[in-house]
């Protein structure tokens, strides 16, 4: 009997189901890794994802292989233990983005159940591992694989295996880069291996995986990687090939990704980028505070100003999904405000706003070791375990915690406020430019066929009656809805797509955040006796990664200082 291989994708129910409006993407690691496995036909290879098949109906496997991210630790665990409870002889390995964060967060123990921990690419050594564990040959519980995966070398996904499985799906995802040349402090993409710059896979292979997708009817695409435009003319030879395919077939498609702000530069691209589908771009704000994104070296924000190249952006048609972080050390109590009034003037149509947090190996995390400003691990793990806690970070701020939450709690108010959210919608309608606007032709819309696929599904239709019945409770919200969809219907553009997303994102504000309150929040403040001297720690420079090039390093050294100098004399 050929041995059994399962993967097991079990993301965060939370972020599953509410992030995501109730419609499910495909787990794109689960098909890139089997079609790096060598001699797949020796295998059975099968795939429970949580949010579509029941544990109860798993049955024995010879390996378990998992993935995830940092939220999904919870979910992990919980899967895990029901499955070696009922197959104590099968063999459980966990890789992904987890085991690189809690690697460099040194808490791999929080990992302990599993037989073997992969850090780093699996590509090159999944077909290795499997081998290892069904021969039970000793390796080591720990591998850390430094070698990173040549895109190069990239595969096309797994045909045969997902056609059984892609029909459960709303959408597909495709991998198309890696890495991003930018230095932002806080960011871990940086760390990585060679990560900081753009790694990039062949474009017609990136057609062929979109045009085998297409053929299985997907219509709705994420474009995953760091940053879509890290080589920008390689991303115009992305889209140049998507605008063929769909041409050659006369079928259209909507596609999600990440992009820096610097793509308002690059005028003929985003004109392609919206004839090839592109609908929804990420794309990390941030802050509306000059000095917080000069502080943090997020250096490619500062160049205008920010709701000007917002509105330049949007004017094509675009959604930008933005990143929004508070708690920079330069942030001051008008922080609130200033995002407040930067998101209603620019028309920003999402954006959910978080506590910045330092990511493991991260130059910030370095910076907050340095000055004593990182929380204890252990306290932060028992605090999230007893319940109740919404938002828990791992750093100490340099605001007051009172006027910092209560700060907080105001400006969400706002934030799910009718008014609030009228007036950001018709922002971004005026800021459709006619000469720059293009309708998109993939012909309803990402959000109808969103809406379609959720009522085939009984447990995505509850959600959404649940989300409209808690959104209706309130007659204000209903009366801002109704205007906004009049003043879509009296737009001279086609905007349901945008219209079904703003409201969408408004009602999962109203569902995350009527209810927050003082005692949601485990965040910590620095003592009255901080010596702000210490915001700058000397070893800082001097730990610096050496793989980044020095002038690089310098640059945002130097970035980091402007940003934060400032505040000693006002502090001290």
């Amino acid at each position: 009997m050929k041995p059994t291989l399962t993967f097991i994708h079990s993301p965060d129910p939370l972020y599953a189901d509410n992030q995501n409006y109730g419609v499910e993407f495909m787990p794109l690691w689960v098909f890139n890794l089997s079609s790096n496995l060598n001699n797949k036909e020796n295998y059975n290879i099968t795939l429970y994802d949580s949010r579509i098949h029941k544990i109860d109906n798993m049955v024995e496997s010879d390996i378990f292989i998992f993935s995830g991210i940092n939220q999904d630790l919870h979910m992990i665990n919980s899967v895990q233990e029901n499955l070696r409870t009922r197959y104590p002889l099968s063999k459980f390995i966990i890789g992904g983005p987890i085991t690189w964060s809690f690697h460099k967060a040194k808490s791999l123990y929080l990992l302990k159940e599993f037989d073997q921990i992969i850090i780093g690419d699996g590509e090159d050594i999944i077909s290795e591992i499997i081998e290892n564990n069904l021969n039970n040959k000793q390796v080591g519980k720990i591998i850390n694989n430094e070698k990173r995966f040549p895109l190069s070398k990239s595969k096309s996904l797994d045909i045969p295996f997902m056609s059984r499985y892609v029909n459960h799906y709303y959408g597909a995802v495709v991998e198309v880069s890696r890495g991003c040349p930018f230095l932002c402090e806080f960011c871990d993409i940086r760390i990585l291996p060679d990560n900081n710059r753009s790694h990039c896979k062949n474009p017609s292979l990136i057609g062929q995986d979109v045009e085998n997708l297409i053929k299985f009817g997907k219509r709705q695409f994420i474009f995953a990687c760091d940053n879509f435009i890290g080589d920008h003319v390689w991303a115009e030879k992305v889209v140049d090939e998507l605008i063929r395919i769909q041409e050659h077939h006369k079928v259209y498609i909507s596609i999600y990704t990440w992009v820096t702000i610097n793509i308002y530069r690059h005028k003929r691209l985003l004109k392609k980028m919206r004839l090839a589908g592109f609908d929804l771009l990420f794309i990390g704000i941030e802050s509306f505070n000059q000095n917080s994104l000069i502080e943090t070296a997020k250096v490619q924000n500062t160049k205008l100003e920010l709701v000007t190249i917002i509105k330049e952006i949007q004017s094509y048609g675009f959604i930008i999904v933005a990143g929004l972080i508070f708690g920079f050390d330069t942030d001051q109590e008008n922080c609130f405000d200033l995002t407040s009034d930067g998101i209603k003037k620019s028309g920003l149509l999402s954006g959910d706003p978080s506590f910045l947090t330092a990511l493991p190996g991260t130059p910030l995390y370095r910076r907050m070791d340095l000055s004593k400003r990182l929380r204890n691990k252990d306290d932060l793990i028992s605090s999230a375990s007893t319940g109740g806690i919404k938002y828990q970070t791992n750093i100490k701020y340099l605001q007051d915690k009172d006027d910092f939450v209560y700060g907080f709690l105001k400006f969400i108010q706002t934030y799910i406020d009718g008014k609030f959210q009228f007036e950001r919608l018709d922002s971004f309608v005026n800021s459709l430019n006619n000469s720059n606007f293009i309708k998109l032709r993939s012909s309803s819309g990402g959000f109808l066929n969103a809406l379609s696929f959720v009522f085939k599904n009984p447990r995505s239709l509850v959600m959404l009656f649940k989300r409209a019945i808690i959104f209706s409770k309130n007659p204000i919200r209903l009366y801002f809805a109704l205007r906004g969809l009049l003043l879509i219907i009296r737009s001279k553009h086609n905007l349901i797509n945008q219209f079904m997303f703003w409201l969408f994102s408004w009602s999962n504000y109203v569902i995350k955040y009527s209810d927050l309150k003082y005692e949601d929040f485990d965040l910590d403040c620095v003592a009255e006796d901080f010596d702000y001297a210490e915001i700058i720690p000397v070893k800082y420079r001097e730990l610096a990664d050496e793989k980044i090039p020095k002038n690089k390093i310098d640059m945002q050294y130097k970035a980091t200082v402007e940003g934060l100098s400032k505040l000693i004399p006002q502090k001290n």
